[in-house]
């Protein structure tokens, strides 16, 4: 059976860029709605750490050429979502994997750099090991 964890985590940003420490090489995927170069350059060393990172950004007036560079700079796959003009598409999530291991990341409050003037709610981080079909005992 796969060892899992999950946890509640206020501070997800720094939980975040552990996971780029502790899932060194893993495949990264991301999808979010808004995104900004000084976000991307926060995650800078989890890109640079990943064997590949893919990204799905929605594309809307709130994110800037600038943001998708960098990202393309870090080598990151970039995929852009549309919507409709009544939709809004606001995903958090960060999804990571190695040949042993997986790890997620959903719900990352929006201002992860500076405080909210309210009280948030916490990210939910989970891990695993990958367990390859040992079958039941």
């Amino acid at each position: 059976m796969p060892d899992t964890s999950i946890n509640f985590v206020d501070d997800s940003l720094k939980v975040l860029l552990q996971a780029g420490t502790d899932f060194p090489n893993a495949e990264m995927d991301f999808c979010v709605g808004y995104v900004t170069a000084s976000g991307v350059l926060l995650l800078k060393k989890m890109f640079n750490t990943a064997h590949k990172t893919r990204a799905v950004v929605g594309l809307c007036v709130q994110n800037k050429v600038s943001a998708f560079q960098r990202l393309q700079d870090f080598g990151v796959e970039v995929y852009l979502y549309t919507t409709g003009s009544n939709t809004i598409f606001h995903p958090k999530i960060y999804f990571g994997a190695t040949k042993a291991q997986v790890w997620a990341m959903i719900g990352v409050p929006c201002q992860v750099t500076r405080p909210l003037r309210h009280k948030s709610l916490p990210a939910a981080f989970a891990s695993a090991t990958r367990d390859f079909g040992a079958g039941p005992t």
